[in-house]
């Protein structure tokens, strides 16, 4: 029962805190790396897309603010911002599944 706790706060640490963060509870310190990277590049380029989004489009801060548009319907409007944040979101699962299947494989191994 030593290290039957990672197979919880593994996948907890990497979907609420910070995407690799398992990865490195499970030892893997290259891999958690390489996703923290993965994720701070999607941030940034849906960022720098959503920004120029918002610039290109007067109206939509507004339509946004009033409550005429969501967010989540700029998704699916903005084929781009859409094709990034479904990225984000399978990097995001991969980790948690990932830091899961690592940590219940070394107990068993254990």
């Amino acid at each position: 029962m030593s290290k039957d706790y990672k197979i919880v706060l593994s996948p907890l640490a990497s979907a609420f805190l910070i995407p690799g963060l398992g990865q490195i509870l499970n030892g893997q310190a290259r891999k958690a790396l390489t996703l923290m990277a993965l994720v701070f590049v999607q941030i940034l380029i849906f960022s720098i897309t959503f920004i120029g989004t918002l610039k290109s489009d007067s109206n939509l801060l507004a339509a946004i603010s009033s409550g005429e548009v969501t967010l989540m319907s700029l998704l699916f409007e903005k084929p781009l911002l859409g094709l990034i944040f479904s990225t984000y979101i399978l990097t995001w699962l991969y980790g948690i599944i990932d830091s899961a299947y690592i940590a219940y494989k070394r107990i068993q191994r254990d």
